[in-house]
């Protein structure tokens, strides 16, 4: 959910350093041509750009010939540079928008968002594959958002919505949504650059930069790009996060019209992370709560920066930190190497070729234990046994501690008691008097991607028809390692930077007699083991047939692919006997959780051969 009545302000500089008049864009897989002729794409500074893509903008997404909007047989949306400039999109999600039949749930922060085909189900990222380039970012497409960001080395964006998105692309079933570089200038230097600010305290640099490389011969070129960002976030954040990525690239143009490139690229990004709110109803209209904003208030406090949760030695780690400091972090590289080339006059082939390496590690909170709400009442209730959500801790409390005859809550970011007894303290407390329980999810994530798309295409033109005709094969190899143990509840105010507290026993004299919990922390492991790796294997063979009839006017198009894959799943067993937490440790959860990691692994393998076609004609 994004913040409303928040005015932002947006400072963008672009300096030119030449301008050609035309751009080009690489090719989809088996394209025959990426010279400036077959392009309508304008320079940046070019009125041209204003407008909307016409219906004889050459489009390279979901289609292996030279296809216009007019022409494709396909649902085609093109987004020109100009209007991902009026947008000035602070995310990837806030691109998609602009296709239709795309919706869209900004509600996670930059990344980890929400966005699905209309008339398919719905939530987390299901059949839409995110390219760059004509490659698939990852080749399950869900949480590509996390490992590729929309910045000024894109060019324009197409976007595909059925058809062949299956066809041409892995898991792209409902959409397609290719993100298209910059094209390299081959003649001179030239460059953009956009600096921009926010309100809310983001700052980002942008630059994008290509030239000729003479002293190599002809027709080398390379170009270089990416942004740095240091944000908050647009919710209220003690915290700043710090972000850059970085694309370089090095093209060899040969005279027969074919290429070979070889493409680099780096990130390391940090990103707050935003879920469940506590909410309250007035009038059947939902509000927020007294100290805490729905639209733009943040339960994350600074006492969330570094939280050590015990967790199963299994994994390697006694304490596992959860850091609020980090939100999402995520690091990685990717190569990548594309060749197209000429036979004849009427065949090519082509190859492209790319591997992801990343380390993803997730920060985030889940106010409400997940649904808002839950667990959300007020500290006089939490403090008094039989009736509190937490009552079966306060029986064992009252069995562990002799002598206690309330309950108290102690801050831990003050050190300060509010005893049960202390009905004015509790009402006050946080301005509003409640409290809720958080679970802090915290995961890491391994990933090795590499993908493979080659093939053939095959042209032949005749006296008023042409048919183009692309056999090829895909290979993705992808082998993860998850580790999202140690997942812990911890009890916290109901306020913008919330505190966390603890929950102690208290004698007829207000002494302690005993901590119920570890640093606010109720329970551990609580969402399983949250250990697995799989590598899955995925071979494909397809053809895309495009054929134009009765003086190129009648396009009749049809495709198949048929998809091979395999994975190997290893998934973490839960110990029978929960391991002890570490020696020391406070609080009455004496170990790691019920489903804690044993060591072992359970493996389990699966197999399917699913076949793709599609068929579609234009007049």
């Amino acid at each position: 959910m994004k913040p409303q009545g928040q005015d932002k302000l947006r400072l963008s500089i672009l300096a030119a350093l030449s301008l050609s008049a035309t751009t080009t864009s690489f090719a989809g897989p088996g394209s025959a041509d990426t010279t400036p002729a077959q392009t309508t794409t304008t320079a940046p500074d070019s009125a041209a750009t204003a407008e909307q893509p016409g219906l004889n903008t050459v489009v390279v997404t979901g289609s292996t010939s030279k296809r216009t909007l007019l022409d494709a047989s396909v649902d085609v949306t093109a987004v020109t540079q100009a209007q991902l400039e009026q947008k000035a999109p602070r995310t990837t999600a806030d691109v998609l928008s602009l296709i239709p039949g795309i919706f869209v749930e900004s509600t996670a922060g930059p990344v980890s968002n929400n966005y699905s085909v209309r008339g398919l189900p719905g939530g987390g990222q299901s059949f839409i594959t995110l390219q760059e380039d004509g490659m698939p970012v990852l080749y399950g497409g869900g949480g590509a958002d996390e490992y590729f960001q929309n910045d000024i080395t894109i060019d324009r964006v197409e976007a595909v919505e059925g058809g062949t998105s299956g066809i041409l692309s892995p898991n792209g079933a409902g959409a397609t949504v290719n993100f298209i570089s910059r094209p390299m200038n081959f003649e001179e230097g030239e460059g953009v650059g956009r600096l921009m600010g926010a309100t809310y305290g983001e700052q980002r640099a942008d630059l994008f930069y290509t030239a000729p490389l003479k002293f190599l011969g002809e027709g080398v070129a390379f170009s270089v790009g990416g942004f740095a960002d240091s944000t908050k976030g647009y919710r209220s954040n003690p915290f700043t996060y710090q972000s850059y990525h970085f694309k370089g690239a090095i093209e060899k143009k040969f005279d027969n019209g074919g290429f070979v490139r070889v493409t680099y690229r780096r990130w390391d990004e940090h990103d707050p992370y935003y879920a469940d709110m506590p909410y309250r109803f007035v009038n059947g209209q939902i509000q927020g709560i007294n100290g805490l904003n729905t639209q733009s208030g943040n339960i994350l406090g600074p006492g969330f920066a570094s939280i050590g949760v015990p967790d199963s030695p299994f994994t390697g780690n006694t304490i596992r930190t959860f850091n609020g400091e980090q939100g999402i972090h995520g690091t990685g590289n990717q190569y990548r190497v594309d060749f197209e080339m000429p036979i004849t006059s009427q065949l090519r082939v082509f190859a492209h070729s790319r591997f992801l390496q990343s380390n993803w590690d997730f920060n985030g909170i889940f106010p409400g234990s997940g649904t808002g709400n839950s667990g959300l009442t007020t500290a006089q209730t939490y403090l008094t046994p039989g009736v509190s959500p937490i009552a079966s801790a306060l029986a064992a409390g009252l069995t562990a501690f002799p002598g206690t005859t309330q309950f108290g809550l102690r801050s831990l970011s003050t050190g300060q008691i509010i005893a049960a007894s202390n009905v004015a303290g509790l009402s006050a407390l946080n301005g509003n008097g409640l409290l809720q329980q958080t679970v802090l999810n915290h995961q890491y994530l391994a990933t090795r991607d590499l993908g493979n798309d080659f093939g053939v295409k095959y042209d032949l033109t005749g006296n008023g028809w042409s048919n183009s005709l692309t056999v090829g094969g895909m290979y993705y190899r992808v082998r993860q390692y998850n580790d999202q143990s140690a997942v812990a509840t911890l009890l916290n105010g109901v306020s913008n930077g919330s505190s966390i507290y603890d929950l102690v026993g208290l004698n007829a004299a207000g002494g302690v007699t005993g901590t119920l919990t570890n640093n606010g922390l109720l329970s551990y492991g609580d969402w399983g083991v949250g250990i697995w790796s799989n590598t899955l294997n995925s071979f494909s063979e397809y053809f895309n047939d495009e054929l134009a009839i009765l003086d190129n006017k009648l396009h009749i198009d049809f495709g198949a692919r048929r998809e091979d894959v395999n994975n190997v799943l290893m998934n973490g067993n839960p110990a029978l006997v929960p391991p002890a937490v570490p020696a020391g440790t406070v609080g009455l959860q004496q170990n790691v959780g019920s489903a804690s990691f044993d060591g072992t692994f359970n493996r389990q393998q699966f197999t399917t051969i699913p076949t793709s076609y599609t068929f579609g004609a234009n007049y």
